[in-house]
């Protein structure tokens, strides 16, 4: 029998909602090279989680966490993880399946749980505009163009300037953003682990300075901080249609007013 994975001594996740910074953040620290490496290793669509099964040859749920896991972390035994709302049932169900392989001797879900992951932090990432958040995630999602790289060329590329304004699904978008942010705030609150909150706003205009911060909170504040290689895909047309829907919003009287939590 294969001997098991050496575990790290220190873990933290990117709680995180679509287009609100995550990739930005996580390619940051991953770049560190001290701090784990945070990408997103757990989805709740078949088809993706047999793909990141088989990119890391894992057999079932149990060998892919412990797969996963190592994957993570670096040489330093510190774990990064970004995970969505929606991805947190899979993580868990995976812990669930290994606590029970595991066995009697493991003691109970939380002991276990620290003897896979060490000791836990969050990092909360979170977008003030709520309709920003959503117009982004309107256009990425019919697109298909998530992240550009800063060294990409300029221009918008066709996909984006095909796709037409939809106010309805725009909306039904920020209502979504709106309860996973919801949604963390509860899980955050009941389980008590030490977070971290990261305004989108602030680490896409103060990136270097957000960065410090996030290092100090992990606890390797004299790590090297790389500059972003991720650019902004905001453009004027995006801009615009933020204002459209909030125009829009007012003739049918949808309120927005209550979007961002404390």
């Amino acid at each position: 029998m294969a001997a098991a994975p050496p575990r790290p001594r220190a873990s933290y996740f990117v709680c995180a909602s679509p287009r609100t910074g995550s990739t930005l953040l996580c390619d940051g620290l991953g770049r560190t090279g001290v701090v784990g490496r945070p990408i997103e290793r757990f989805d709740d669509r078949p088809q993706v989680d047999a793909r990141y099964k088989a990119a890391l040859g894992a057999a079932d749920d149990v060998d892919y966490l412990d797969r996963a896991i190592a994957a993570a972390t670096t040489a330093n035994g510190i774990a990064g993880f970004k995970i969505h709302w929606h991805q947190l049932p899979v993580f868990e169900r995976m812990v669930v399946a290994s606590h029970a392989a595991a066995g009697a001797g493991a003691g109970d879900r939380e002991d276990y749980r620290l003897a896979l992951l060490g000791p836990a932090r969050c990092l909360w990432l979170r977008r003030r505009d709520k309709v920003a958040q959503a117009v982004s995630l309107y256009r990425a999602s019919r697109s298909r163009v998530w992240h550009r790289r800063v060294a990409a060329p300029a221009g918008t590329p066709d996909a984006e300037a095909r796709i037409a304004y939809d106010f309805a699904e725009i909306d039904r978008l920020r209502r979504l953003c709106l309860r996973y942010e919801r949604q963390w705030d509860g899980y955050l609150r009941r389980h008590r682990v030490p977070a971290l909150t990261i305004w989108y706003e602030i680490l896409s205009e103060r990136y270097e300075e957000v960065m410090r911060v996030v290092l100090d909170f992990l606890g390797f504040p004299e790590a090297r901080v790389v500059a972003p290689a991720l650019a902004k895909l905001s453009n004027a047309e995006s801009l615009a249609w933020i204002e459209r829907y909030r125009e829009d919003a007012r003739a049918r009287r949808v309120s927005t007013d209550a979007d961002a939590l404390a």
